[in-house]
């Protein structure tokens, strides 16, 4: 007859056997099952969606995807989603040759519109920019990127370099109001207004003919920011002008200071520095490829705290720019730029008024109009894939191509080792087959 302890012994013999068993069920679900190991998958912008649908309904606890082109905003935020639903997703570049491209496109602040493009290639590479008509140019980006000034895009504008891209758009339009110009009736004051007005600028001015004598030209009084863009001053102003430049740039108006002006008491505290030794020009250069060379200039003798060099000759600043206040202010060190004009080659008016219409943009007071409507655009992708899913990994290794085997798996296979153990000691100790 069988004992108690026999009956005992038997049932727990059972019950060691079955937790035996339930652990190999469990460690043959883990290894069988489909989100068991995501895996490591080679994908496409195409595939890669692909892929993401089917981890979505497999929930794998791990996966890798090695991508040769950066996703688009949807399947980043989907990436985002399925690390935020548990699973450790990490990616890698199939190519390392891939450029990081960042472009913004903002607007400039000139009468005839335009915009400037600003790119990023993490390196020298040549990007393709292209929009709604097709191809446009390709762009030579260097390492520390580009600036493009184009007329108004009419559609986005895509950018294309090594497996990357990326979009952008132009969102707002700016109110450019006119320029005030502030001198002596001569050749100087006479060229700049006609550079300025040649280039859609509308020109307002108030010029010097004898002492206490001015004429002027559409300029309303008092200087301020609801009527000008910016203000020159070529030559000498009084104290009381001198006062309203000084409330009108720390509102947020711009400045510019020519070679002569420079000198002034008035304007010297809002200039980039003070006025050095008059240097002259090259003789002739007027006519080079470089024909800022042949003016004298009166170059800035030492920037000044949070001032920046735009130009310069040699070790020479002849164009340097500041903030004050609210506004913009560049210090110009060319005399008489208006020979540069009349005494240069055939294309001389035309960069004399470039170069003018540049340097007031580069100051101008230009509040925003009404944002414009734009489709949807992602200046940023890689960035945004950094930020969103987390930085580039390693592929996981899986020696032998097994799969990757979770700490706690150890705990089940040395649970089954002691439960069989245990059986098969219980049973020969009762002298069981």
């Amino acid at each position: 007859m069988r004992s108690l302890a026999d009956g005992f012994r038997q049932r727990l013999e059972l019950a060691l056997r079955l937790l035996a068993l339930a652990a190999i069920a469990v460690l043959i679900w883990q290894v069988r099952r489909p989100e068991a190991e995501g895996g490591t998958v080679i994908a496409d912008r195409e595939a890669l969606t692909t892929t993401l649908a089917r981890w979505t309904i497999d929930g794998p606890a791990a996966a890798h995807v090695v991508i040769d082109t950066i996703p688009d905003r949807e399947q980043r935020e989907w990436m985002r989603a399925l690390r935020g639903a548990g699973t450790s997703l990490t990616w890698s570049l199939r190519d390392s040759a891939l450029a990081p491209l960042v472009a913004v496109t903002e607007p400039l602040a000139r009468p005839d519109g335009g915009a400037r493009l600003l790119v990023s290639a993490g390196g020298e590479r040549d990007v393709a920019l292209s929009d709604g008509g097709g191809l446009i140019d390709s762009i030579a980006v260097g390492t520390g990127g580009a600036a493009i000034e184009l007329p108004t895009p009419g559609s986005a504008l895509a950018l294309d370099a090594a497996a990357s891209w990326a979009t952008t758009s132009l969102r707002d339009s700016l109110i450019v109001r006119p320029v005030l110009v502030l001198g002596a009736a001569e050749w100087e004051s006479k060229f700049t207004i006609a550079a300025l007005e040649e280039s859609g600028w509308q020109v307002a001015a108030r010029l010097a003919v004898a002492p206490g004598v001015e004429v002027t030209q559409s300029a309303p009084s008092p200087i301020d920011t609801s009527r000008f863009s910016l203000a020159i001053v070529l030559d000498s102003v009084g104290p009381a002008v001198a006062a309203q430049l000084a409330r009108y740039v720390r509102s947020g108006g711009g400045l510019v200071i020519g070679a002569r002006a420079a000198r002034l008491p008035a304007l010297a505290a809002m200039g980039a520095g003070p006025a050095g030794e008059r240097v002259a020009g090259i003789a002739g250069g007027v006519r080079s490829a470089s024909p800022l060379d042949g003016l004298a200039i009166v170059p800035v003798a030492r920037l000044r705290e949070g001032a920046l060099a735009v130009e310069r000759r040699g070790r020479l600043v002849t164009a340097a720019a500041r903030r004050v206040g609210a506004g913009r202010v560049v210090q110009l060190a060319y005399e008489d730029t208006w020979r540069w004009r009349m005494l240069g080659g055939d294309d001389a008016p035309a960069a004399h008024r470039a170069w003018w219409s540049r340097v007031a943009s580069s100051v101008a007071f230009a509040p925003l109009a009404a944002p414009r409507l734009i489709s949807e655009v992602d200046e940023a992708p890689y960035p945004s894939l950094v930020s969103t899913v987390g930085g580039p990994s390693p592929v996981p290794s899986k020696p032998g191509g097994a799969p990757a085997v979770a700490h706690w798996w150890w705990l089940l296979y040395a649970l089954i080792a002691v439960a069989l153990l245990a059986e098969w000691a219980s049973r020969r100790l009762r002298g069981a087959a």
